[in-house]
């Protein structure tokens, strides 16, 4: 996990914000359970970000990830990251 990856689960920690971790030697993928939707967060090996939800009721009915997919966004920063998930997610 690189640095960016570390400093992300330690907010994600210090907000109590729970989350499962998986990845490879590529990248490393945070997956964030809300209670509307769900955030995948992947920063890739060049720490190129890329935020994605899903509307978990949408997606129960449909089975249809695209249908189910709320928004996706690639923010350039870290920083953005956080206000990505902080925005989607219900704190």
């Amino acid at each position: 996990m690189g640095k960016t990856s570390n400093e992300l689960k330690e907010w994600l920690d210090e907000q109590d914000i729970t989350y499962s971790l998986y990845g490879d030697d590529t990248y490393d993928g945070f997956e964030i359970q809300g209670f509307s939707y769900n955030l995948s967060i992947y920063i890739d090996q060049y720490y190129t970000f890329s935020c994605s939800t899903t509307h978990k009721q949408r997606f129960k009915e449909t089975d249809d990830i695209d249908e189910a997919t709320a928004n996706h966004a690639e923010p350039k920063t870290l920083k953005g990251v956080k206000g990505y998930i902080t925005k989607w997610i219900e704190l």
